[in-house]
């Protein structure tokens, strides 16, 4: 039992720390909110059962946690443009054009707009975790019961900062960059008809709260004795949090995008040191996630002509439909139902637990990944859509052929799904807890504070700080 857990750790701590910079992305699935201990049937509750003759096998649990990102840049670059979070508009610029922005068949100089947004987005979690723990004494005192239930409270800001910001006149107002961007630009009259931006926007913050993805398990334990145990679990996710909008570029998201998903896992636990007052061991708990696929709303990219790579934020420049007069943002058609395959999310605890007497201090590492998404265009029209060009009067309906860049229309095959797939990532994490159990009410309570950081090796996740406050009970 040493050696595996010995082999697993290394495993974990030989992972290599180096990953590369995600850019041009429209879609983040952030990793879920994981408590520590939470695959851990055999916890600190479970030790109290063990020790009273008087309990049913029941342990319920709740947790307090509060958490705050920190890796604002590194986010803002995946949001970003070639690989920086601080873009450039002007006409003449190197990052983006005016042009592309606002459409201006008269080149009027009152139309353009000049400046640099720069996004540092970040995230705020908050809620309660729910755990409830069942022996099943009537069936068999092998087997258990366990669900999670966490109510979560999320808070995404895109954090945009318009640095050097020169309005234009736009319409009967003067606008700026950040008002593209939020969807505050709109031009009603030819020739330069145009719509404000719907999707993929960059704004300040929204906020969701939601039941999400509940977890149920049923276990049975093979092996148990005064120096060691092992557990293994099956189970099903049940997805009760709401599905990703598109609206917004980084939009909270609570839970897996509504996906169903099974699971399995397995537990052990050895004994390093044992005597009346003082309990010293190692648990280590594997668990696996796969969720099926489901239809979401994903803002798509373009491919650059040799297929190399992808047109940068080309969601953002503007477009014309076939037959139909002005021009609009190509997030308006980007934006729409692809089929969403999640892939295999694993999740490991390591945890080193000093039990002396009513108190109990815990350390622990979590090893965490999932695989990269796999996104499908359901459906594109063909020799609909073209990138207009700066000089199409929008008084005439639009012609692929005539008034688009190059003179010809989009198709399927020069989409990129892969702009709106979240990619592979590992986290690390390190946490800490404390607590003591109580008695005065003849059954065990027990109640514990700790906190953790998460790291990861590239921008494809987010790192931060967490903050716990337990408490369970056992009866």
């Amino acid at each position: 039992m040493k050696k595996i857990i010995a082999i697993s750790f290394l495993c974990f701590a030989g992972t290599s720390l180096f990953g590369q910079t995600h850019t041009e992305k429209t879609f983040l699935l952030p990793q879920p909110m994981r408590i520590p201990t939470q695959n851990t049937l055999y916890d600190y509750g479970q030790y109290r059962m063990a020790r009273s003759e008087n309990l049913w096998g029941a342990h319920f649990q709740m947790t307090g946690f509060f958490r705050w990102d920190d890796n604002e840049t590194d986010i803002g670059q995946y949001f970003g443009r070639n690989g920086k979070n601080i873009i450039g508009i002007s006409e003449g610029g190197t990052d983006f054009l005016t042009s592309m922005l606002i459409h201006n068949t008269g080149d009027s100089a009152a139309k353009k707009l000049d400046g640099s947004i720069e996004l540092r987005p970040d995230r705020e979690v908050r809620g309660v975790h729910f755990s409830y723990l069942q022996q099943l004494t009537r069936v068999s005192k092998n087997i258990y019961f366990n669900i999670h239930a966490p109510v979560i409270h999320t808070t995404h800001s895109m954090n945009p900062k318009i640095i050097d910001n020169k309005k234009a006149t736009i319409g009967t107002a003067e606008k700026g960059i950040g008002d593209y961007f939020s969807g505050n630009i709109e031009q009603t009259t030819n020739p330069d008809k145009q719509e404000a931006l719907k999707y993929a926007k960059i704004t300040g913050s929204q906020s969701r709260t939601d039941l999400a993805d509940v977890d149920i398990l049923l276990s049975y334990q093979f092996a148990k004795n005064n120096f060691y145990y092992l557990r293994s679990s099956i189970g099903g996710v049940i997805p009760t949090a709401k599905k990703p909008t598109g609206e917004y570029l980084f939009e909270p998201i609570n839970g897996s995008g509504q996906q169903w998903g099974v699971q399995t896992g397995v537990e052990a636990m050895a004994v390093l040191h044992n005597t009346e007052d003082t309990k010293i061991d190692l648990t280590c708990s594997y668990n696996i996630k796969h969720f099926f696929s489901n239809t979401q709303k994903r803002t798509l990219g373009f491919r650059t002509p040799d297929w190399h790579s992808v047109f940068a934020w080309f969601h953002y420049e503007l477009f014309g439909e076939k037959g139909k007069k002005g021009v609009f943002p190509a997030a308006n058609v980007l934006t729409r139902d692809v089929k969403v395959s999640q892939g295999l999310l694993f999740d490991c605890n390591l945890s080193f637990n000093i039990y002396h007497n009513n108190w109990l201090f815990n350390l622990g590492y979590n090893y965490f990944s999932r695989a990269e998404e796999d996104v499908t265009v359901k459906s594109w029209p063909n020799d609909t859509y073209a990138r207009a060009l700066g000089n199409y009067n929008t008084s005439n309906n639009f012609d692929c052929a005539t008034h688009g860049v190059g003179g010809f229309a989009t198709n399927s095959d020069m989409l990129n799904p892969s702009v709106a797939a979240t990619p592979a990532l590992i986290t690390h994490k390190l946490y800490g807890l404390v607590g003591g159990t109580f008695n005065s009410i003849r059954i065990p309570v027990t109640v514990a504070i700790g906190g953790a950081y998460e790291f990861c090796q590239d921008n494809s996740a987010l790192e931060g700080y967490e903050l716990y406050f337990k408490a369970g009970v056992s009866f």
